[in-house]
């Protein structure tokens, strides 16, 4: 033992010889030479020494170190990737609140659903969802690197020629062509410029080392002014195949990994609103069209640069683009499948099938609030410290009120405070800010979070009166928010902010000085994704439902989909009440 305490301690303290020595070192103290470990030659002192000489060590030019911009793109690249994390890491907070507002004979069923689309919006984004969200094309799908993320793109370059040549002739002959009054005067010449830098887009630029070589000459004859001539190197201008997601200044792949995320999460949210009843094969053929034919369509209109975006819409993170999207096809999908066995009685009755765990269910809230700290401050796709910070109160801030009037409406209308209600109004709030998270002050975003909480009380027992079964309120959670928080941007929505959303056809909201301008084109979104989402996934659903099917047998359903759909429990030797069944 004592021989123990004595090597402890020389080792403790040769550590603190070590430690010392290293703080000398980052102090600034210049490191000693050494002798190469590879070739074992003496260093340049001793070199010095042995010829007698006592001349100092010539100096070593040490490295160019990286650039401010190169450093921006690393520092934007680790932002999105480690807030996509975030987002991904949601779906285990999509796992446990499901399965825990299901009951116990169908976990292993809820797990799996929540593991497996993933995978299924995965493969399915990256097949061709991708490339019809963000592909160039028309104003209604992308067409242009359709196949497996496979078109051009020289990301991180994010300027467009046209940009950069604007920027020139005005530094250089003091002509503001991004002035309308100037760009009317000179009208045949920004249409020119355009022209050139569509062609500058389309030129098959060589690519080495993951680098674009070779220049894109540029000659103007500028009326009353004369010549204007460039050279404009390829690295200095994007140019490929989804210019609308090009404002940000990050890999291609990085971008890819961001959006992902997301359109798993609107694949995600059907699930709950099916539980319990679904054939499992079903459920992931649908989340396979959710993820190739349904997502992306609608985000070429929004944040592809499609139609919608045109119009002034915006939505910042994702309250229509993913929550109103899955919320809509989950509407549909539990209203075609029918209401869970034993939900509805005669004469409107109404029956609670209560969950097997409202522990599971209240960690899974806790892990997506969390997530929600990616989800709407990665929006950003870049570092931009005021916007994140802000972005991160307003998502909490309405996360919190949501939580205290969704419990206070429960109470008041239920009797008792059920957790829930309280769970559920917490989601509500994070789903109503998603879009206007950016736009919309943290005082704003109070009231956003207390509409929302009580909102989806009143729609968990709305849906219930009009016997559309939905297990776990995803609707009422992501549908009626996901709409709710796409209008707030157009009521609440500040001069100063609304810019954050790189639209210039956004305006700020009704209550501070906008007019109906930007309300409209909120609704205008809502109402043609309702329409998209509700024809496409109504059609999905009945092809399935008439040819593979979609619902369990009876039997499977009363003994539960684990053992019927999955051969095993999540329970296995634990004795189950008729309630906890």
């Amino acid at each position: 033992m004592r021989f123990f305490k004595r090597s402890v301690f020389v080792l403790l303290l040769g550590a603190l010889i070590l430690g010392s020595h290293g703080l000398e070192i980052l102090a600034g103290e210049p490191l000693p030479a050494t002798a190469s470990a590879d070739s074992g030659a003496a260093g340049p002192t001793a070199a010095a020494d042995a010829a007698g000489g006592n001349s100092a060590p010539s100096a070593v030019a040490a490295p160019a170190g990286p650039s401010l911009a190169e450093l921006k793109v690393m520092a934007d690249t680790v932002w999105v990737l480690l807030t996509g994390m975030l987002v991904f890491f949601m779906n285990l907070g999509f796992a446990c609140v499901e399965s825990g507002f299901a009951r116990a004979k169908n976990c292993v069923n809820i797990l799996s659903k929540n593991f497996i689309v993933f995978a299924v919006s995965a493969i399915g984004f990256w097949l061709i969802g991708w490339g019809l969200m963000f592909g160039n094309g028309s104003p209604y799908a992308g067409t242009e690197g359709l196949l497996m993320v496979g078109g051009r793109d020289n990301s991180p370059a994010t300027a467009s020629l046209e940009s950069l040549v604007k920027a020139d002739i005005k530094d250089g002959m003091g002509i503001d062509l991004d002035d309308e009054g100037t760009a009317k005067k000179y009208e045949k010449l920004v249409a020119e410029i355009g022209d050139l830098s569509e062609k500058a887009r389309l030129t098959e630029f060589k690519v080495v080392d993951g680098a674009a070589t070779g220049v894109f000459p540029v000659t103007l004859n500028i009326p009353d002014k004369g010549e204007f001539k460039k050279e404009y190197p390829a690295t200095d201008f994007y140019w490929g195949n989804y210019a609308a997601i090009s404002w940000s200044g990050i890999p291609l792949w990085a971008k890819f990994f961001f959006q992902l995320v997301f359109c798993g999460t609107a694949a995600t949210i059907v699930s709950g609103a099916v539980a319990e009843r679904i054939k499992y094969h079903s459920f992931i053929i649908f989340s396979f069209i959710m993820a190739m034919a349904v997502y992306p369509i609608v985000g070429h209109w929004i944040w592809g640069g499609g139609w919608l975006s045109s119009l002034g819409f915006v939505d910042f993170a994702g309250s229509t683009q993913v929550h109103s999207i899955g919320g809509w096809a989950a509407l549909v999908g539990a209203m075609v499948l029918g209401p869970r066995i034993g939900k509805y009685g005669p004469g409107g009755k109404i029956n609670a099938i209560p969950g097997h765990s409202l522990s599971l269910a209240t960690i899974g809230c806790f892990v997506l609030w969390f997530g929600w700290f990616g989800f709407n401050p990665g929006s950003t796709m870049g570092v931009d410290p005021a916007a994140i910070a802000e972005i991160v109160v307003t998502t909490n801030t309405a996360a919190a009120a949501a939580t205290l009037s969704a419990t206070l409406v429960a109470w008041l209308l239920l009797g008792k405070p059920d957790l829930g209600m309280t769970l559920n109004g917490c989601l509500a709030g994070l789903v109503a800010i998603t879009a206007p998270c950016a736009f919309v002050t943290v005082g704003a975003s109070v009231i956003i979070g207390l509409i929302a909480g009580a909102l989806v009380v009143v729609g968990v027992l709305f849906f219930d009166r009009i016997r559309c079964d939905d297990p776990v309120g995803a609707t009422s959670v992501h549908l009626l928010n996901g709409v709710f928080g796409t209008l707030a941007v157009g009521l609440f929505a500040t001069p100063d902010r609304i810019g954050r959303s790189g639209n210039s056809a956004a305006k700020a909201g009704l209550f501070y000085g906008g007019g109906f301008d930007q309300f409209i084109s909120q609704l205008t979104g809502v109402v043609a994704c309702a329409i998209y989402v509700v024809v496409v996934t109504g059609i999905a659903w009945m092809i399935l439902k008439y040819t593979i099917g979609i619902r369990v047998s009876p039997e499977e359903e009363r003994e539960g989909l684990d053992l019927g759909e999955h051969g095993n429990e999540a329970y296995p030797g634990f004795v189950m009440t008729s309630g906890v069944r």
